[in-house]
């Protein structure tokens, strides 16, 4: 190796001398030079990702910063909703429950996206309609939406255990169903792509830190499970699990009777019914969740619940409150403007089912709310 000068700046010039070899990378002018270009386009390429991701918060959030995320981990309960977030404080719809207050009639509400309130306000769900008809009545009572989307029975039991038991409220309103028993006991089960399930593959890892650090990403996402979810089912499953959401809902109801607490189980309303005619099937059909287009196998399912839902009301001597009942005397269009879809209730379909549950809880012989303190059981009750 010499030095050769060329416009004043000293420049290295490899020398053949004996033995020595001439080094390749100079020999060929190249050296580490083949590394440049694809460095340059990975450059490029996460240029263009970071500006796209920031031009799309800005787009849709009027703002840079990451959104507050809607869920996270939980040990025992795979995911929850994160308690930092504005619409959900404390990990409860709307407002944390804090010390309860004398004189007042505190109401638990548990259950998925069906109690949560989706596609609503906060101020529009059933639990919010239903403590204001209580307060109408005269009644101070305090209703707590402990709604999680995606629970199931057995997601339910375990966050009533671990975090809700203790809030001491008098009734216990349990709407379960539709999640069947939820993604600690079916593999089926609802679980956000940011938050993956406890031995998930690394890609699967990898993808929900990505999607919890990009609003791009869960935009396309959400996009992706809608049009899934819209696509015919080829064939309807019954519940596999059955035996487990049964057992799972009368341990809620013992646990509940065991703290002085009144456990109700509600029969969830839904959009179809036994007796429907043609023309409302077919009219539904625009509306159902995951299927396009109605089956009687659903109505079987649903009926099959209610079952379930009796039965373990029989055992643990909770009271039943059927909603499906309540909405009976609807049909058609009238029926549908109750709904946003199959399962999801609207702001008046909200309103309905908290009227039902409000009177029933407050009159004739089984009401467990009487002048602002808490009733017996109906099986408490002395016959006249």
């Amino acid at each position: 190796m010499s030095l050769c000068t060329w416009r004043g700046i000293c420049l290295p010039t490899a020398i053949s001398t004996g033995n020595s070899e001439v080094d390749p990378g100079l020999r060929t002018g190249r050296g580490l030079g083949w590394l440049l270009v694809p460095s340059v386009c990975i450059a490029a390429l996460l240029a263009f990702c970071v500006a796209d991701e920031l031009v799309f918060r800005w787009i849709r959030n009027r703002s840079l910063a990451l959104p507050t995320a809607t869920w996270v981990s939980d040990p025992d309960l795979i995911y929850r909703l994160n308690p930092a977030n504005s619409e959900t404080p404390g990990g409860f719809r709307g407002t944390a429950p804090g010390a309860k207050r004398a004189g007042r009639i505190r109401i638990l509400c548990i259950g998925g996206s069906t109690t949560y309130g989706h596609g609503l306000a906060a101020g529009d769900t059933w639990p919010a309609a239903l403590e204001r008809a209580l307060r109408q009545k005269g009644i101070l009572a305090e209703v707590i939406n402990a709604g999680v989307p995606g629970y199931g029975s057995h997601q339910s039991l375990v966050r009533y255990r671990r975090d809700l038991a203790r809030l001491d409220a008098d009734v216990v309103l349990l709407y379960e169903g539709w999640n069947r028993t939820g993604a600690l006991v079916d593999p089926a089960g609802f679980v956000p792509y940011a938050t993956p399930p406890p031995g998930a593959a690394w890609e699967r890892r990898m993808s929900s830190f990505i999607a919890r650090h990009s609003v791009l990403l869960q935009s396309f996402v959400a996009r992706a499970q809608s049009r899934k979810q819209k696509m015919p089912v080829e064939k309807w499953l019954a519940d596999p699990y059955q035996g487990v959401f049964l057992a799972d809902i009368e341990a809620l109801a013992q646990d509940a009777h065991r703290l002085g607490q009144k456990p109700v189980l509600i029969l969830y309303p839904t959009l179809y019914y036994e007796g429907m005619s043609s023309a409302e099937a077919q009219g539904f059909s625009a509306l159902l969740w995951d299927a396009q287009g109605y089956r009687s196998e659903m109505l079987v399912e649903l009926e099959r619940k209610c079952a379930a839902l009796r039965e373990a009301a029989a055992r643990t001597g909770s009271l039943v409150i059927d909603g499906q009942a309540g909405f009976s005397g609807m049909h058609g269009s009238e029926r549908r403007t109750l709904f946003l879809d199959a399962e999801h209730l609207s702001t008046s379909g909200c309103s309905k089912l908290a009227q039902l549950i409000c009177q029933r809880l407050t009159l004739g012989a089984g009401a467990l709310i009487v002048h602002g303190q808490t009733g017996k059981k109906p099986e408490d009750e002395n016959p006249e």
